[in-house]
């Protein structure tokens, strides 16, 4: 979603990825997308990653995981979420203080509506698994507060929260499969085996794998994200419009695009 909003801005390269970053090239800007990526250390130390940046992971392979991980057995759903907050807000002033200026800040998609989601926890009859997305909505609620702060108390930054779904745009776009992966899953229950072959219209999956969205999906969300009017998608801005906004201290004026918006409502 982050290249195809790159390319929205007008640039012609992506930003490279961390991992095949060397050297003086990791000073120009890199991408640290990465599978289990959490807020929180050990979110996703079960599928043999460790990192520290951000985004569903804190529930899907943390707080959902109670034979993995106690947090869930320590906090409510409203603590877990204050608690996220907390630590988001250091990360992001960490940024701030090594140089950052232009904050997006992506609130979680429906993480109950994949189809690893529903497999694993079931959904009792409703269209999706409503706990997990009644705790990302707890989590979402307390990020646009935060921006708030962040813009009152950094006033030479820009932070706006992003919350695109899409959900307007999938029956008149073609998707006509929001449940189901594109790609055979193998025994894990979530990615694709490798070398299978994915189903023959990609175009009209919201999903590739049982927890990643489409190119296709990520596509609308990302359209959404860099033009909505909408103050529920952007708040306080699109990042069309951080992008014009005055850069005051002078910097480079790139834009710090955080968190994963793995999930949709349809």
């Amino acid at each position: 979603m982050q290249d195809i909003i790159v390319q929205l801005l007008g640039f012609q390269e992506f930003i490279p990825p961390f991992a095949t970053s060397r050297g003086q090239e990791i000073l120009k800007g890199v991408n640290y997308a990465s599978g289990s990526a959490g807020i929180l250390n050990d979110s996703g130390q079960h599928l043999h990653e460790h990192a520290v940046q951000i985004g569903s992971n804190d529930y899907i392979n943390n707080y959902f995981k109670p034979e993995m991980y106690n947090s869930s057995h320590l906090f409510t759903p409203e603590q877990y979420a204050a608690y996220l907050i907390e630590q988001y807000s250091r990360q992001i002033k960490t940024l701030y203080n090594n140089g950052a200026r232009m904050f997006a800040l992506f609130g979680l998609g429906a993480i109950g509506c994949t189809p690893n989601a529903m497999a694993v926890h079931g959904t009792n009859g409703s269209a999706c698994v409503e706990k997990m997305n009644t705790a990302a909505q707890l989590f979402n609620e307390r990020l646009v507060p935060l921006v708030d702060e962040l813009n009152s108390n950094f006033t030479d930054a820009k932070f706006t929260y992003l919350n695109p779904t899409g959900a307007s745009a999938a029956n008149s776009l073609g998707f006509t499969v929001a449940n189901a992966s594109c790609c055979e899953i193998g025994s894990g229950g979530d990615l694709c085996i490798p070398g299978s072959e994915p189903c023959g219209d990609r175009s009209q999956y919201v999903f590739w794998d049982a927890v990643h969205t489409s190119d296709a999906w990520n596509e609308v969300i990302a359209v959404e994200a860099y033009d909505s009017e909408s103050k529920a998608i952007a708040y306080p801005f699109n990042v069309q419009k951080m992008a014009q906004l005055p850069n005051n201290n002078d910097a480079d004026g790139d834009i710090c695009e955080m968190g994963e918006n793995s999930g949709v409502t349809v």
